[in-house]
């Protein structure tokens, strides 16, 4: 431990030293260098330029990222030249605002971007944005002149609306066509969503339907983009440099990026626990929405039933106030407008995730909630079921949302402190208390992961004692977290771990374990979300301290170190396969790992265990086919498949109609396959927001009974 703090500390003094001498050199001749190549290369001349406190900010940020990042790149002039991509893609996603003609123009400086950095030399972030807000000012002007006949929405056209991968616009003319059919489509999906409200206040099914006076859809539109456009202009020198710090970043990996000191302050907001909100992690989606990227367990989103991962949020109503048009709203004010005081309504329209671009809006009411450390807390509960033999067993089953530990508890001697290894260790004995269990499920879906010791111990509940973990870090260096417990344990009988595409790290950890010694079956998506690396905060503040700095630095957040299992394979990108397979709408989203542009890649170390673990295979095989078989006769799992292909189908397409009766009639065909679909699955579900059946979990209580059952007859 020693040797490692002292390596700390001679790398923050390289750091320093390092930066410190680069930094004083370029102090004074920086910026005004900087000033003068941007205006060179910026036929706008707009105001946006390099300053100190971007140029500290870059050169020593950039420091600490090649030094102290697991990867250790190399910095060369291939790197340099995806870093000049990634810029451009970060600020223009849906290539809609820089032409081939500019790009080509750009080309010949990218080599040597990452070294102009180093030597604090970060004029091109400011060259490119400069440029871009020069085509925003005409996209502006563009859209205040803009009409629509009702011809235009008759026609044959098409609208590419997913244009991340697409050629990039060959001049203004063609730009200008994108901007058009942009346009037309913002409109048909207002006038689809005005013509649903009219239904639905006809049917009196809505009463709160129409109590504003709304602006016509084009209007709607160009409020919106003016917005829009506005809000980009407000960018300030450190707000460009962290978008261009950022695109370095994320060539590194996902979870690698640069927080400007006001970003910082949100991200330290988001990690407190009284926050008042819905309960859902929220990003920025390509074609200008909010897209749910995952719902908190407890939370109001959650509790709903509604609201599903990757829907995606159009507008925010402030309880029966007229909804705010959130498209192409930064994600930051997004969040402010649906944060807000607990116990008050907000109202979301939503795009279900199930219908892609002809999605149906729909909206759903949430009343505020704190998100309290209980909503995470484990829970148990048991259920009987008749096993094929006739015989009742009792399954228990413990639902663990997170990893949790207090730490600040247990360093201050309380001997309550909360601690999910501790909760679980409590339910199984309560539940035991009440009679013997025959089969024991560990939910840990959308178990994000938590403290790394928690999920060490909680894997001791189950094990006699042993290697959990290892961690090898950025020097390469190997840890092996053990369960040193004396070869206690707490339950050792039949043993089920429930995960989805959303049980990451520490859950990861426990699942891969679990099934490392044989121990128990991991059951739920084809693999866990396959985060396999941990990040670690360091304060630039610091560095700039030391400097004598005069501003704030802000913070980077990078990865340090990577998990493997104690067979040697890494969990990152591939995460941890289940040994039966039950088909889930999440195994079909675009959730894991592997969906992120850049992840780290997964490997192999050799294996801290080589005793063999326990053979479950024949158990697997004969539960595996029972489970298929009664899932082929449930019409609530073969509705699922029938919805888990629509989507996969939906999720692919790239192209929508810009003739609004067509656009309507794929929603009312939409519509009607959802409601035969929903009718079939549940025949009594007449409210739309009846809590569903979990049907995997249903599934997973019938496997847990026929594993009692096969081992109580093998004995």
């Amino acid at each position: 431990m020693k040797n490692k703090a002292a390596i700390k500390i001679i790398l923050f003094l390289t750091i320093l030293f390092t930066a410190q001498f680069s930094y004083q050199l370029h102090r004074y001749a920086t910026a005004a260098a900087a000033e003068k190549e941007s205006r060179k290369h910026s036929e706008l001349h707009l105001p946006l330029n390099s300053n100190q406190e971007s140029v500290a900010v870059s050169q020593i940020s950039l420091s600490v990222l090649t030094r102290m990042h697991y990867l250790k790149k190399e910095i060369t002039e291939e790197l340099s030249v995806k870093f000049f991509h990634e810029y451009l893609k970060k600020l223009d996603p849906m290539h809609m605002f820089f032409t081939k003609e500019i790009i080509d123009d750009w080309e010949s400086l990218a080599p040597n971007l990452i070294s102009h950095l180093v030597n604090g030399k970060p004029y091109f972030a400011y060259v490119v944005y400069n440029h871009y807000l020069g085509q925003l000012a005409k996209y502006r002007s563009y859209v205040q002149t803009f009409s629509i006949t009702d011809d235009e929405l008759k026609g044959n056209e098409v609208f590419e609306y997913e244009r991340s991968e697409s050629d990039w616009p060959e001049n203004d003319e063609e730009m200008r066509e994108i901007w058009r059919k942009k346009m037309l489509n913002d409109v048909i999906l207002l006038k689809i969503y005005d013509r649903i409200e009219q239904e639905k206040t006809a049917e009196n099914k809505d009463s709160s339907a129409e109590k504003w006076k709304k602006l016509p859809p084009l209007e709607q539109v160009k409020k919106r983009i003016l917005q829009f456009v506005t809000n980009e202009e407000d960018a300030t020198s450190i707000t460009v440099i962290e978008l261009y710090l950022n695109s370095l970043a994320a060539l590194y990996d996902p979870h690698t990026e640069y927080m400007a000191p006001a970003t910082e302050e949100d991200f330290n907001i988001n990690m407190s626990l009284s926050l008042f909100g819905i309960g859902a992690v929220l990003s920025s989606a390509d074609d200008g929405s909010t897209r749910i990227v995952k719902l908190i367990p407890g939370g109001p989103a959650m509790k709903n039933g509604q609201l599903h991962a990757e829907d995606r949020i159009i507008a925010v109503a402030q309880g029966n106030k007229e909804p705010v048009d959130i498209i192409d709203m930064p994600l930051k004010k997004v969040v402010s407008l649906i944060r807000g005081p607990a116990g008050s309504e907000v109202v979301l329209t939503v795009l279900d995730s199930k219908s892609g671009a002809a999605g149906q809006p729909k909206t759903v009411r949430l009343i505020r909630e704190e998100i309290e450390l209980k909503e995470s807390e484990a829970k148990a509960e048991v259920k009987t079921v008749r096993g094929n033999d006739g015989r009742d067993r009792r399954i228990a089953i413990i639902t663990l949302p997170s990893f949790y530990f207090d730490f600040q508890g247990a360093a201050a001697g309380k001997k309550d402190f909360k601690s999910s290894t501790k909760d679980v260790q409590a339910l199984i004995r309560k539940i035991r208390k009440d009679g013997e269990i025959d089969a024991l499920v560990m939910d840990l879906r959308y178990n994000g992961g938590g403290s790394l010791s928690e999920s060490v111990k909680l894997t001791g509940l189950f094990i006699p004692q042993g290697p959990v973990v290892q961690v090898v870090d950025t020097d390469g260096g190997t840890d092996v977290e053990y369960d040193n417990d004396g070869g206690y344990v707490e339950y050792n009988g039949p043993l089920l771990v429930l995960t989805n595409r959303f049980s990451a790290s520490a859950s990861e950890i426990f699942a891969g374990a679990i099934q490392d010694y044989g121990r128990g079956i991991v059951a739920g998506d084809t693999r866990t979300h396959g985060k396999g690396t941990v990040q670690t905060i360091v304060d630039i503040d610091e560095y700039f301290r030391y400097l004598g700095l005069p501003f704030k630095g802000g913070s980077l957040k990078l990865t340090k170190s990577k998990f493997y299992r104690i067979n040697g394979h890494s969990t990152q990108l591939r995460g941890v396969e289940p040994d039966l397979v039950i088909p889930a709408y999440t195994d079909a989203m675009e959730s894991g790992e592997d969906s992120l542009d850049n992840p780290m890649q997964w490997d192999e170390i050799t294996p801290a265990i080589k005793s063999e673990k326990q053979d479950l295979s024949s158990a697997i095989s004969v539960l595996s086919e029972k489970s298929e078989k009664r899932r082929a006769d449930n019409p609530e799992f073969q509705t699922l498949l029938k919805d888990i292909e629509r989507y996969r189908k939906h999720r692919n397409r790239k192209m929508v109609s810009l003739n609004f009766e067509v656009r309507w009639k794929e929603y009312q065909d939409e519509k009607r396959i959802l409601e035969e679909q929903k009718a079939l699955a549940d025949p009594d579900s007449e409210q739309e927001n009846k809590k569903k059946k979990d049907i995997f979990l249903e599934e997973i209580i019938n496997v847990a009974s026929d594993y009692a059952e096969l081992l109580q007859s093998e004995k």
